[in-house]
C-alpha cells in the first residue's frame, strides 16, 4: 500500500479508517480507535520519515493535533525540535529506553558529523525545563537524558 503523499491525502486515509471524524464545522475530532492507534504506531511513523512531533492544542470544549510534514530537519522550527526532543525523550522513559545524543540523532535523521545540531536542540530543551540530565556527574559522552518529571 502506497503511503499518502500530503496532508489532504492523509486525512482522507484517516477518515475513511475512522480514525478521525470531520465535524460540520470543518474541523476534525479524533476517534477512540484513532487514539489506540496513533499512541501505538505513531513514534515509529515519525522516526521513519523523521517528521517533528504531533502538537496537541486544547481548550475548553476541543482538542486539537497538528501533523507537521517538512522535507528535512532544517525546515522545522525551534519550537518543533524542542517538542519532538521532549515527546520522543518521553517515549524513551516509559520504554526504557536510555536517551543519548546518538538516539535523538537517530530520531532526528542526523549523521554523527553533525551532532552539535543535535546537541544545541538537548541544550534547548533543557534550558525549556521540558528534559533534564539523568547524572550530572557523568561526562559528556556519557550524558543521558529524562523528562523533567522522572
Amino acid at each position: 500500500m502506497e503511503l499518502p503523499s500530503n496532508r489532504d491525502a492523509i486525512m482522507h486515509n484517516m477518515n475513511d479508517e475512522q480514525f478521525i471524524r470531520q465535524m460540520d464545522n470543518g474541523n476534525y475530532i479524533i476517534t477512540n480507535m484513532g487514539a489506540l492507534l496513533l499512541a501505538k504506531d505513531l513514534k515509529e511513523g515519525m522516526h521513519e520519515l523523521t517528521i517533528p512531533a504531533p502538537k496537541v492544542e486544547t481548550g475548553d470544549d476541543f482538542a486539537r493535533i497538528k501533523i507537521y510534514w517538512y522535507a528535512n530537519l532544517s525546515e522545522w522550527s525551534k519550537e518543533d525540535k524542542i517538542r519532538t526532543c521532549y515527546l520522543y525523550s518521553c517515549y524513551c522513559y516509559v520504554n526504557e529506553i536510555e536517551v543519548s545524543n546518538a538516539v535523538l540523532r537517530e530520531r532526528f535523521g542526523v549523521d554523527e558529523k553533525n551532532k552539535a545540531i543535535v546537541s544545541r536542540i538537548i541544550k534547548d530543551t533543557i534550558a525549556k525545563g521540558l528534559i533534564k540530565i539523568e547524572d550530572e556527574t557523568v561526562g559528556v559522552r556519557a550524558r543521558r537524558y529524562v523528562p523533567y518529571w522522572a
